[in-house]
Parts: C-alpha cells; sequence; structure tokens
C-alpha cells in the first residue's frame, strides 16, 4: 500500500468507530461512517455533512446564511500523517490546481485548519467540531459486500459476482429515528423485523442464486458476460431543517452489452413523520414546471429557444416527473436512462432555483427551508 492511500485509511480509522461482520462467503463491511459538523470559516457558520459509503463518498458544506452547498473532495496528503487536505473541487487530472482547498487536523470530534482560496492569496481560520444540531438527525452507515465465483475461487477466472449492499442506520431510542428506520426499510422492501444487515444477506443470496443457475451455460464461455456486478447505495442526501432526504444509487450488469445506473429519491418530513410529495413543497402544476424545467433544461445545455430539445432527449418536452429531492439551493428532478433521453445522456438531474418558484412555495416548506421570499 503506498503512502497516500495509508494515509487516507488512517484518516478513515480515526474519523469512524468500524465494527467487524463477517459471514460466509467472505462477506465483510467496508469503513463507513455519517458524521455532521457545525462552526466557523472566516467566522461565518457553515455546517459540513460527511457520509463515506463503499461506492462514493458524500462531502460538503454550506454557509448557513447562502445555503449554497460546496462540494468537497478529501485529497491524500502524505506531508503529514493525520492531517485533513480537503479541496472544494478537482482540475481536469484530478488536482487540487486552481481550487480552494482546506488544510486541517482532526482531534478528538474537532476540524481545525486553515481555509486557502483558489489563488492561495487569502486564509481564513477553520473551526468545525462533531455535533447533531437541531432539526438534523443523526446516522450511521452499514454495508456488506462479497464476490461470489461460479466455478472456482481461481483469481485468473474473472466469471464472478460482486455484490454490494449499503444503508443508513438513524441513530438514538426515540419515535423520530425508529420512524425514519422503518422508512428506509420500507422504501427498500426491506423485512422490517430484520436488521439492515440481515437484509442484504437475504438479497445477496437472492442474487447469488439467480447467479448459479447460470453454471451450465457459462462453463465453456469464459467471456465479460459472466463478470456480473451490482451495488445498491442508499445514502443521506439531505439532512437538515427537520428534513431527510434518501438517495438510493445503484448499478447493475448482468449480462448483455451494458448495465444500467439509476438515483431514487424519497424525502421524509422527519418533523411530521410524513413522505413527502411534490404538493408539499410547490403548488404549482404539471404545465408550470414543464416549462421552467425545459426553460431550465436549454439554459444547463446551451440549446436556444428555436432548438428542440430533441437533440438530447427522446421528446420536444420534459415532464416534472416524482423523482424529485432539494437544497438549499433549488428543487430538483432526477431521471433515470431511458427515461426521457438514450443511455448516453446518463442520469439526467435538472434544478429550477427557488428564485424561480417562489409564487408557487408552500408557505411551511419555505419557512422551515429559509428561503427569501
Amino acid at each position: 500500500m503506498n503512502l497516500q492511500k495509508l494515509t487516507v485509511v488512517v484518516l478513515l480509522a480515526l474519523l469512524c468507530n468500524v465494527r467487524t461482520v463477517q459471514a460466509q462467503d467472505a462477506r465483510g463491511p467496508r469503513v463507513t461512517f455519517y458524521k455532521t459538523f457545525t462552526g466557523t470559516i472566516a467566522g461565518q457558520p457553515v455546517i459540513m455533512q460527511w457520509g463515506n459509503l463503499p461506492q462514493n463518498s458524500q462531502l460538503y458544506y454550506e454557509y448557513l446564511e447562502y445555503r449554497q452547498r460546496i462540494p468537497l473532495v478529501l485529497v491524500p496528503d502524505s506531508s503529514s500523517a493525520g492531517r485533513l487536505f480537503f479541496s472544494e473541487g478537482l482540475d481536469d487530472d484530478g488536482r487540487p490546481v486552481g481550487k480552494p482547498v482546506w488544510k486541517c487536523r482532526y482531534d478528538q470530534g474537532r476540524i481545525a485548519g486553515t481555509w486557502y482560496s483558489a489563488d492561495r492569496k487569502k486564509n481564513y481560520p477553520v473551526l468545525l467540531k462533531e455535533e447533531t444540531p437541531q432539526g438534523v438527525q443523526a446516522f450511521t452507515y452499514q454495508s456488506i459486500d462479497t464476490t461470489v465465483f461460479l466455478f472456482s475461487e481461481n483469481t485468473t477466472d474473472d466469471r464472478s459476482y460482486d455484490l454490494e449492499y449499503s444503508a443508513p442506520l438513524a441513530l438514538g431510542d426515540s419515535e423520530t429515528a425508529d420512524w425514519v428506520n422503518r422508512m428506509i426499510k420500507k422504501g427498500q422492501q426491506y423485512n422490517p423485523d430484520l436488521s439492515l444487515l440481515e437484509n442484504f444477506t437475504l438479497r445477496i443470496d437472492s442474487n447469488s442464486a439467480e447467479y448459479q443457475v447460470n453454471r451450465d451455460n457459462a462453463r465453456d464461455d469464459s467471456s465479460g458476460i459472466w463478470r456480473w456486478e451490482m451495488n445498491n447505495d442508499v445514502s443521506v442526501d439531505y439532512n437538515q431543517d427537520g428534513y431527510v432526504i434518501l438517495l438510493t444509487s445503484g448499478y447493475q450488469y448482468s449480462g448483455g452489452a451494458h448495465g444500467g445506473a439509476w438515483d431514487l429519491f424519497e424525502c421524509l418530513d422527519v418533523e411530521n413523520k410524513k413522505v413527502m410529495v411534490l404538493s408539499d413543497i410547490v403548488s404549482a402544476d404539471s404545465n408550470v414546471l414543464e416549462k421552467m424545467l425545459e426553460q431550465q433544461f436549454r439554459e444547463d445545455y446551451q440549446l436556444k429557444a428555436t432548438d428542440s430539445l430533441t437533440e438530447y432527449l427522446f421528446e420536444n418536452k420534459l415532464m416534472p416527473n416524482g423523482n424529485f429531492s432539494f437544497d438549499g439551493s433549488g428543487l430538483y428532478f432526477t431521471y433515470n436512462q431511458y427515461e426521457v433521453a438514450p443511455y448516453v445522456m446518463g442520469i439526467i438531474s435538472v434544478m429550477i432555483p427557488w428564485e424561480k418558484l417562489k409564487p408557487y412555495l408552500n408557505r411551511e416548506f419555505s419557512k422551515r427551508m429559509r428561503v427569501r421570499m
């Protein structure tokens, strides 16, 4: 293991308490955690949320006054063991060049250091501590993964199935935490009487049995079509103001030309213990939202008002769907592969800023989200 990778492993070990769960077929957990930090940068109040999942890391912060999420990337820094080196994005070569950076240390639940501007001419103190403020739900993550071999555990045999599942677990013994956990299991169609790890194991067993049925067909075929993959990660996409948004991201390949990916959102009003519908956010009807979405899509993809949307989409329109989410900046609609566009377009996300939605915002929602009217 090189020094950069070792540094990241050490930092992750410092940031989380790893519980080892070992099962048959080399099943075991990955390093996962979910943490919330509050404090100041340049004396301005901020909140930072960090979720580490097997397939990705969700790390961002926002200034509470401006409500715009700023993504962060943990960059390995081998110059000093134990240092946290964050970058607000990376350049095309994957380097923190031309981006604001943080140089900090983590100690006993606190992050302290310095924020530097992109040109490194300005710097401000960073002072954060780990805590769960009002309106934020405490979580941890649980995950399990394994590789099922079709014939043998010969590492030169590509005929195997990589399987991985993860999901958040709301912490605490309150009715609220219990309700959130029930909603997580319900959304994944898990058995409510079993733990997350037990549900993961059932899914893996089912996938493995499906894969093993192909032994006869694959016996004389060592091509890549028998290199299957399945991962399904439920993560916390938003967690403030008494709202929790769950994002189910996954990828599956089970033979054929290519695999498929998905992003599915579920918005929870934790304060009122309710699964949200679009009318809980805006009163605008589908015709109004369609016009806004089409206008925003044109802006995002640099299309003129006279250009047809079919340059990218199947049809010359973009309707709102039930796969919505939100943050301090606006309302998002997400369209999965083949839903409105060819596979090559991938997953499409269009965000309508709150500024454009102000006339239609639900009063309670705008108050809790602190949208300036």
